[in-house]
């Protein structure tokens, strides 16, 4: 099977010392006396804390290889997507709360409390809507029993969440009655909830500060996730019970990453970067057309190679020896063509220099690369000698290498199969992903994301 290893750099900050973080955090939030500065800070961390796990899980020592383990990860990588729209509704509940906290400054320097009582209804149903949407959001966490990398990546959802909640209960205190209020008697004996103007302007940085937490912290959980999802298949490769299922599997689940990656690419907070990061990505959006042309090719090949499949079935039913025997040779030819454009496609190297937008693409080529060529390693195994051959014996002499015609249709649907099979449909979707983000950046190289 073609192996490869990653690029394999130690983590910033070893496992224990993660955790160590995340329980200072949860600290934090349990503490009577924290503040929104407090867990605005911790939204900062959160973000640091997810790329050390993305680092951590990526260490050879720590692949996930168990079916049990497998199913676990993939539970808590559903879950990480309810995270992701928590983390990117309470960026939107910021945004509007700042809005609502600037319209009340206005208002209030006007003297008119109607519009004052209107903005602050608005300010307490926003942060109600909110708290019911964070406890939509999954909090269990796995045993102690499971896997440590699964059991660290639930804690960090779990407190990600608890601190969102945190968060909205502090803001939910912040606007309360003083005790001489800037607005006429008349509307004081409505009992309104307000608070001076100089409490808005502070209450106005926090929550200026609350969004741009949130913000980074979902784009770290994006990139984190597209990380994530790259360890994982690159894991699968390795592995040496994959299967052509897998296989099928992770090119689908490639599409879905390319997609990510182009989301990322395009996000406004990511828009600057330095000449030398420039050159660096330039130089992989060059290597990526190779892939394209690597991945069109391969649709080709698996097109063929379901032609070859289907016409030994009709010689195996004829018992036309002959002809399967010619055609057995040709899904051989055609495997071994296949192969050589591996040697033609460039090598992965990493530079320390990379912007991580760069790494993260020639990490996902990489495994693609990977991926294709380890299909290609499985097809040539699939046809074996059978115990009892359906062909003549004086075929068998010559080692005639067939299976029967059930493994022939077994093969022909799980690996290539007709154009809405998962291999087609992943090669398609992620060749045209790529070539999409190629030709965004040949148009305007601006709007090519660098971190």
């Amino acid at each position: 099977m073609a192996f490869h290893q990653r690029s394999i750099s130690l983590p910033s900050r070893p496992l224990s010392k993660v955790e160590d973080e995340l329980h200072s955090i949860e600290a934090c939030i349990s503490s009577p006396s924290t503040t929104i500065e407090v867990v605005s800070d911790g939204l900062r961390r959160l973000g640091d804390i997810y790329s050390s796990i993305v680092e951590i899980m990526c260490l050879p020592s720590n692949q996930i290889c168990s079916s049990q383990q497998r199913r676990l990860l993939d539970g808590e990588m559903e879950c990480s997507l309810q995270l992701l729209d928590l983390c990117n509704s309470m960026s939107e509940v910021f945004t509007e709360l700042k809005v609502i906290i600037q319209d009340l400054q206005v208002h209030l320097r006007k003297g008119d409390g109607a519009v004052v009582q209107a903005k602050i209804q608005s300010f307490i149903r926003l942060m109600k809507n909110a708290k019911k949407h964070s406890k939509k959001t999954v909090k269990k966490v796995v045993s102690d029993n499971d896997c440590r990398i699964v059991k660290l990546m639930s804690e960090a959802r779990e407190i990600t969440t608890s601190l969102f909640e945190s968060i909205l209960y502090l803001l939910s205190k912040q606007i309360t009655m003083p005790k001489s209020s800037l607005i006429p008697k008349a509307f004081q004996k409505k009992n309104l909830v307000i608070c001076n103007e100089e409490q808005l302007q502070a209450l106005e940085c926090c929550i200026g500060d609350l969004e741009a937490g949130a913000g980074l912290l979902f784009r770290r959980l994006i990139q984190t996730r597209v990380e994530e999802e790259l360890c994982i298949l690159d894991a699968c490769i390795s592995s040496p019970s994959t299967t052509l299922d897998t296989m099928c599997e992770g090119l689908r689940r490639l599409a879905n990453i390319y997609s990510s990656i182009e989301e990322i690419m395009c996000l406004p907070s990511n828009q600057a970067f330095s000449s030398q990061q420039r050159k660096l990505l330039d130089g992989e959006m060059e290597c990526s057309l190779e892939l394209l042309d690597l991945c069109n090719v391969m649709h080709e090949d698996f097109t063929e190679l379901k032609a070859i499949i289907q016409d030994m079935q009709v010689a195996l039913r004829k018992g036309d020896d002959a002809a399967v025997q010619s055609k057995t040779q040709s899904y051989y030819r055609l495997l071994k063509k296949a192969k050589k454009h591996f040697k033609t496609a460039k090598k992965v190297t990493y530079e320390k220099e990379d912007c991580r937008m760069a790494r993260l693409l020639r990490e996902a080529r990489d495994i693609s690369t990977s991926m294709l060529e380890s299909t290609l390693h499985l097809l040539s195994k699939q046809i074996e000698m059978p115990k009892q051959s359906l062909v003549s014996k004086a075929f068998n002499k010559k080692k005639v290498v067939i299976c029967e015609e059930e493994q022939l249709q077994n093969h022909k649907e799980l690996s290539i199969g007709p154009e809405h099979s998962l291999v087609n449909s992943g090669l398609n979707r992620m060749a045209a992903k790529d070539s999409a983000g190629n030709a965004r950046h040949c148009e305007d190289t601006a709007d090519t994301v660098c971190y």
